[in-house]
């Protein structure tokens, strides 16, 4: 069974201060978020005397940030989610009408063309 703990990550001038509800004697800091999730884990080894067990910890983190950045944050990992989704279906109907267009016979480069794309680009779709 793998164990989960809610990590905390506060910023304190300039520093990550982390600590964790779950386990209340986890306390560390990073001078970047990076550094800080890091430790994190490295105090988790050390409490437990496992480094395996830490290592394969679920960390749920959680930063104490004010509200709105809080909820901005989450607004814009929403944005991206469906940026991504949109990105992959233009590029499935850019196959999908490549294919189409060159089985009209029409010539890469005005397949490009119509695609705003490049004829390599066009080739490369049908291709896939």
């Amino acid at each position: 069974m793998t164990d989960q703990l809610r990590i905390v990550f506060e910023p304190e001038g300039g520093w990550w201060s982390v600590h964790s509800p779950d386990e209340p004697a986890l306390a560390t800091q990073g001078k970047t978020l990076a550094t800080a999730r890091k430790r994190a884990r490295e105090a988790l080894s050390s409490l437990w005397d496992d480094w395996p067990r830490a290592k394969r910890a679920e960390l749920v983190e959680e930063f104490a940030l004010p509200e709105d950045v809080l909820q901005g944050l989450e607004a814009l990992e929403s944005k991206r989610r469906l940026v991504l989704e949109l990105q992959q279906s233009a590029s499935a109907q850019s196959r999908k009408l490549a294919r189409a267009l060159v089985k009209y016979e029409v010539s890469l480069r005005d397949a490009g063309a119509l695609l705003s794309l490049s004829h390599q680009r066009v080739a490369q779709l049908v291709a896939d």
